[in-house]
């Protein structure tokens, strides 16, 4: 079954592919965030096999690949945009959404439909940012082909 990527990871992906060095998916194993993974070059730039990314991921990638034809492309939209309170946490170190804040984001995940997700956009405009999928998902090949960055579609002939 083929990996889904989102739009802006693809170019790092084709990159990865494209030269050799393969990719692997990382699952975290810290117990507030169960659901986060990342990718990285399966090799890293010395030719020597890429270690885990941080403490809260495990010891070895979940899935590693090689192809482009082992991923899909998801584009996304944004489908809404806006602010929600925040407070200090227990300790005082970190900022927490508040309840109602948390409440506002679940319903308009849900109101987005099915696939929608929530990002935080507060380095810019402080916002949380609603995204749902935009259309069907491709093949990474196929994304490559359509996409229309010259490098992008240089880096896929390369990576066939």
């Amino acid at each position: 079954m083929p990996y889904k990527i989102t739009h802006t990871a693809a170019p790092k992906v084709v990159e990865w592919i494209s030269t050799g060095r393969g990719v692997s998916v990382w699952q975290s194993v810290d117990l507030s965030d169960p659901g986060k993974q990342v990718m990285t070059p399966s090799i890293n730039a010395y030719g020597q096999r890429t270690s885990k990314p941080s403490w809260e991921f495990g010891n070895e990638p979940i899935h590693t690949f090689t192809s482009l034809d082992e991923f899909i492309v998801q584009a996304d939209k944004v489908v809404k945009r806006f602010h929600v309170g925040v407070r200090r946490s227990g300790n005082g170190l970190t900022l927490k959404v508040t309840d109602a804040g948390s409440a506002k984001i679940r319903t308009a995940v849900t109101d987005a439909g099915e696939g929608a997700y929530h990002l935080f956009d507060y380095a810019e405009e402080k916002n949380v940012v609603i995204m749902a999928p935009d259309g069907e998902p491709v093949s990474l090949a196929v994304y490559c082909e359509r996409c229309k960055t010259e490098e992008l579609k240089r880096l896929a002939a390369l990576a066939k």
